[in-house]
């Protein structure tokens, strides 16, 4: 058992990717500072950070909210039909 652990270990480690800060490029850079914002404590949820998700959001959430009303008058009107 404690040679399996040992051979899981040196596994890990050997799987685990090393990024040193020296090759740090423009682009991880930019990168690095996004997830950073993304990061921040600020009490709002990864969908309200930035204006556009935050719009995104909204108009998804309508949507869904139109839809479950559609869907419901839906099956009004096909449960009760009119006589005519």
């Amino acid at each position: 058992m404690n040679t399996i652990q040992r051979i899981a270990t040196i596994s890990r480690m050997a799987s685990a990717r090393q990024m040193s800060s020296a090759k740090l490029t423009p682009e991880l850079a930019k990168i690095k500072a996004k997830q950073e914002f993304f990061q921040l404590a600020d009490g709002n949820l990864v969908h309200e950070k930035t204006s556009t998700d935050r719009v995104l959001f909204y108009v998804s959430s309508a949507l869904v909210t139109i839809s479950m009303g559609m869907t419901l008058k839906f099956y009004y009107d096909f449960s009760f039909p009119k006589k005519g």
